[in-house]
């Protein structure tokens, strides 16, 4: 899906994209069990905000933010290289992304949680 979305063709997974979108809202409406949830949850983030931006919902770089705090899992470099996402994101709207950046800075593992669900949702309400 990242690969789709570089290439500028996100529509192919439309489908997966939702899918995985309310996959991850349950994931994050349920109990923290173990910080190894976070780079799962960070992963889908950069997915998602990245098939986001392909599709023009500038919105979609605070998914990216969120994911580089969450951490992206590694075994998928380099199309899911948080550099790239970067790039992406500023270029897409760097202003909106520096501040999801700073607003997410100091957000605790809860809190994070909290941010993730509300942004996954109001980007899902755009696209």
């Amino acid at each position: 899906m990242a690969a789709r979305a570089y290439a500028g063709r996100p529509e192919p997974f439309a489908e997966l994209t939702e899918r995985l979108r309310e996959r991850l809202r349950t994931l994050l409406a349920a109990p923290s069990y173990t910080p190894v949830e976070f780079p799962v949850y960070g992963t889908v983030l950069h997915a998602l905000g990245l098939a986001g931006i392909a599709s023009g919902d500038t919105s979609a770089v605070r998914l990216i933010a969120l994911a580089e705090r969450m951490r992206v899992q590694r075994e998928f470099q380099p199309t899911m290289s948080l550099a790239r996402a970067r790039r992406a994101a500023e270029d897409a709207d760097g202003a909106a992304y520096a501040d999801a950046v700073s607003e997410y800075a100091a957000l605790g593992r809860d809190e994070l949680r909290e941010a993730a669900g509300a942004v996954v949702s109001a980007t899902s309400d755009r696209g």
